[in-house]
């Protein structure tokens, strides 16, 4: 589903209702979600934009570079690590530019987020805060609808790594504040909260992905389990049962998959840009050196006031395609 979004009309400014029924892939949940909520719906879709553009860059040195998930020709249908990662990442983009429209004011339902209740003598809270606790109740509303309408074990991977993105978002939330006062000092502080810079998010959530854990579909039960949960030895009968179940519980911060991941080898990455990981991203294919000639900005001086005149200058780069 959030692939057919990222690939809207890349110039698409606003959705209206008429618009909702267009879009495939969309239940019938989701379509009457986004004709009620067209101003929260154009925050969606460049959230979930900007989820596949950090996700590409964030991976941009792996075999897996992202694209084949969320802008080839056919999405990923492997449980894999990587596609925990894909939903995370997205789920987590909705309400991260959700938060940060609220805010703004260009939400008709939403605000500012809560403030804190702790008091401080160093500051106080005020400001207009990003607004996650929306974004994140949207988005559950929204991307997790598909899944919820299923059952199955691919659904409820899919829902517990939309959880992880939202969970992480929030509790990566910091504190952002301005002085006031005469010429500058800081007699007195305001402070806010704010989501993290989305690539900050992303690196965070990518530490999250070197560490997922494997799980399966647990029997008469619609939840998930471990795969290879830590043994546990000298128990009498009664503790082991509980210490049994507890070790087979998913930890509800961790990214899970069902799947191995597959051999990213066997698709082409011809014509792939490499830098110092040339042998890795290749394939063991090899790779071609090209020569090239950029420009680029230089010399820069500031002239009074306000402006930056720089000139132009040429060096010759050496850059590393796959074959």
């Amino acid at each position: 589903m959030f692939r057919l979004l990222t690939e809207l009309t890349p110039g698409l400014s606003s959705i209206h209702p008429s618009t909702c029924g267009l879009i495939p892939g969309l239940n019938k949940r989701q379509k009457e979600l986004c004709a009620r909520n067209t101003d929260t719906m154009n925050h969606v879709v460049s959230g979930l934009r900007m989820a596949v553009d950090e996700c590409q860059r964030t991976f941009a040195t792996n075999v897996w570079n992202c694209s084949v998930t969320a802008r080839s020709e056919q999405p990923m249908k492997a449980a894999s690590k990587e596609s925990a990662y894909v939903y995370a990442i997205a789920a987590a983009g909705m309400s991260h530019s959700i938060a940060k429209a609220c805010s703004k004011g260009v939400i008709g339902d939403c605000s500012c987020g809560p403030m804190p209740s702790t008091m401080s003598q160093k500051y106080i809270w005020a400001g207009c805060s990003d607004n996650v606790k929306y974004g994140n109740t949207f988005g559950r509303k929204f991307i997790d609808a598909s899944d919820k309408e299923n059952k199955d074990a691919r659904s409820m991977m899919n829902l517990h790594n939309n959880r992880v993105g939202r969970r992480l978002l929030a509790n990566s939330m910091r504190k952002e504040c301005k002085c006031h006062g005469v010429s500058g000092s800081c007699v007195t502080k305001t402070c806010w909260k704010v989501v993290p810079q989305f690539d900050e998010f992303a690196m965070k959530l990518k530490e999250k992905y070197d560490f997922a854990q494997q799980v399966a579909a647990a029997p008469h039960s619609e939840e998930l389990v471990l795969k290879d949960p830590p043994p546990v030895e000298g128990l009498r009968v009664g503790r082991f049962l509980d210490v049994e179940k507890e070790r087979n519980r998913v930890p509800k911060n961790d990214l899970v998959f069902l799947e191995s991941s597959p051999d990213y080898c066997q698709k082409s990455t011809e014509g792939r840009e490499c830098t110092n990981n040339c042998r890795s991203v290749c394939c063991g294919r090899g790779w071609t050196t090209v020569r090239e000639v950029v420009e680029e900005p230089c010399h820069c001086k500031f002239i009074w006031c306000c402006e930056v005149k720089c000139k132009t200058c040429s060096r010759i780069v050496d850059k590393n395609y796959c074959r």
